[in-house]
């Protein structure tokens, strides 16, 4: 095996008996570029040749190179992708699940608002995010309350908010969420109309006055605990207000 080295890069070649009259002689190459600021990199390249003993003329169109680089593990053959690329997929995945679910919130509440004949909410990014951010903090701090009132503020006007959780896995959506809300119906008077235990979710779901919705979710693979944030604005539940937000279904 002999060995030459050149400013940056190292050389090897390894002769390796293929027949009696032939020998296939692999070349690798390391090159090592130095960039400041930077971590050297180091670019690894093997080819493969095969010559004639015995003075002969050595065969044509052998040789053939293979790149290696730090995703593959063997040549021609890709290994694993570093972690921090996996945890950038993992991330993306979930932000996009976050919003879809969001989308298929919003559906669910435009198809029971509609059923009391009050117009569609539309979804609002900054709620989204701060209901996300809520939901985030449940699930980490392993509580389930409302967000203080003082906090629940956008643009200066108060925000309403629904909140609900589930044990058991991440099939669970906003819209599984948001039917459990309207299903407090069936507590609420429309003879007296009004604050009534168990039926606030229901009420903010239809809420005339409300015109946009922000949907956060948070969930745990381990346990499969699922948190869900609704954000309403402006915010619902006003008292006095009951009669002309909260219609009958027709």
């Amino acid at each position: 095996m002999g060995c030459t080295c050149g400013k940056g890069s190292k050389t090897e070649e390894t002769e390796l008996q293929v027949s009696g009259r032939e020998t296939r002689v692999v070349k690798k190459t390391t090159k090592i570029v130095i960039v400041k600021g930077k971590k050297p990199t180091k670019h690894v390249e093997v080819t493969s040749r095969v010559t004639s003993s015995g003075g002969a003329t050595p065969s044509k169109g052998k040789s053939k190179a293979i790149k290696l680089d730090k995703t593959t593990n063997k040549a021609g053959k890709k290994g694993k992708e570093p972690k921090s690329k996996q945890k950038k997929a993992e991330k993306a995945k979930t932000k996009k699940s976050v919003k879809e679910d969001a989308k298929e919130g919003l559906k669910a509440h435009n198809n029971y608002r509609a059923k009391h004949k009050v117009p569609g909410l539309k979804l609002n990014s900054g709620l989204s995010k701060a209901a996300q951010k809520w939901a985030e903090t449940l699930l980490k701090t392993n509580r389930f309350e409302h967000a203080d009132k003082k906090s629940r503020q956008h643009r200066g006007k108060y925000v309403g908010e629904n909140i609900a959780y589930y044990q058991g896995g991440g099939d669970y959506s906003a819209a599984d969420a948001t039917k459990s809300w309207y299903d407090e119906i069936q507590k609420y008077s429309f003879n007296a109309p009004g604050t009534r235990a168990g039926t606030g979710h229901f009420t903010q779901v239809v809420w005339k006055a409300t015109k946009e919705l922000g949907i956060g979710r948070a969930e745990d693979p381990n346990t499969g605990k699922v948190i869900i944030v609704g954000r309403y604005l402006p915010g619902g539940n006003v008292v006095g207000k009951y009669q002309e937000n909260v219609l009958r279904p027709r």
